[in-house]
């Protein structure tokens, strides 16, 4: 918390008030969601139980989230096992995925692009989905290194954007798109 706290002085000291207000409003949304998911005992049932504070987050950061492509598919957690590295080898494998699988591994900004991005014209959902999305982002940066976007499969894609906690575990988000 105190290097959030830092970082938010920082980003106001040098002017950048839109940032620090973003990262304020990504701590207060976690602290929310860390007091809602343990006094109510909520689970999501999106992934396992587990320990894993960020996890309990995430459940929470990706309640009701959808991502759009040629369907819509929610966004949900993804917590994978231990890892040396974030690799698609390492996912296909903890996926049970064949390791012929097409996989095409990309830069996690171009995920977070579109949907993170607010126009004139939205309404105030999609503009409080927008704004979901900039904080499920920054939390995935404050908390994750070697953060990776895999699309797994053709025109049916798993898409998963993750990177490695702490504890070196795969962890992240995952959904499902339609490119044809």
């Amino acid at each position: 918390m105190r290097k959030k706290k830092e970082k938010l002085s920082k980003l106001s000291e040098a002017g950048d008030s839109s940032k620090a207000d973003k990262i304020g409003k990504c701590s207060e949304l976690w602290n929310v969601a860390e007091k809602e998911t343990k006094t109510s005992g909520q689970n999501l049932d999106c992934v396992e139980n587990t320990e894993n504070d960020f996890l309990e987050k995430l459940k929470f950061a990706t309640n009701d989230l959808i991502y759009i492509s040629e369907t819509d598919a929610d966004v949900l957690p993804f917590l994978g096992k231990f890892a040396e590295e974030v690799s698609a080898e390492n996912l296909l494998t903890q996926i049970r995925t064949d390791v012929n699988t097409k996989v095409e591994e990309l830069d996690y900004q171009n995920f977070f692009a579109h949907p993170t991005k607010i126009q004139e014209w939205f309404d105030e959902e999609a503009t409080a989905t927008a704004e979901k999305y900039q904080m499920l982002k920054i939390a995935m940066e404050e908390n994750l290194t070697n953060i990776k976007y895999f699309k797994v499969g053709k025109t049916e894609i798993k898409i998963y954007v993750v990177g490695l906690d702490k504890q070196k575990i795969l962890i992240g988000i995952k959904t499902d798109a339609v490119e044809t």
